[in-house]
Parts: C-alpha cells; structure tokens; sequence
C-alpha cells in the first residue's frame, strides 16, 4: 500500500480526476463511493491476470489530504486462498486425527 500526502484547496476535484485517470491507464471502475472518497477498479494486463485497485481520500489535518492507494493481484490472492485452504485442511486432518487415537474410555478419563 502507498500513502501520498498533498496540499489542496479542490478536494473533490482531486477525487473525480483520480477516476479519470484510472479510466485512462485502463482500468474499469467497479465502484466509486462519494461520501467515503474511495474507488475501486481493476484491470486486466498481457497475461490476462487481472489486477484489483483500492483508492481511498480523505483529510488528514487541516490543510493536508491523504491518498492511499493499494494494488492487488486477483490471481494471487486466490491461489494463497487455496494454499490457506490447503494449510486449514491439513491441520483439521491431523487434529481429527489425534482425537480419534484418543477415543476410548482410558485416555478419556485420563484427560478429564
């Protein structure tokens, strides 16, 4: 995530431009929030891996403006959800695994 602090008197103007500029590397908006100065776009490259973008605006201190823009791949972050998935799996296995070698009245009773 990049953070850009600015100086503006023409704060929304500086937000209605930054959709302009998304729309003129190519990106298409998804979703353009006014009241909480965030856009969200994405945009697919060469290798038709699409890429997701989060812009958020909002006022800092007095005369100060914030710009945080975050960049993700789509892609990505689905195979480390599927790698997550993997993981969680995995230790549910083993976890019922070991429940069940201690099943039996002994090692119950030991246990409580």
């Amino acid at each position: 995530m990049r953070q850009y602090v600015f100086n503006t008197n023409h704060f929304i103007k500086a937000f209605n431009h930054c959709s302009d500029i998304l729309l003129k590397q190519g990106y298409e908006v998804l979703d353009v929030d006014r009241k909480g100065f965030s856009i969200e776009a994405f945009i697919k490259d060469n290798k038709l891996y699409s890429r997701q973008l989060h812009v958020h605006l909002y006022h800092d201190v007095s005369d100060k403006f914030c710009l945080d823009v975050d960049a993700r791949s789509v892609s990505l972050e689905m195979r480390q959800s599927q790698q997550n998935k993997r993981l969680e799996l995995n230790f549910v296995r083993a976890f019922h695994k070991y429940v069940i070698e201690q099943k039996g009245p002994k090692s119950l009773a030991q246990s409580a």
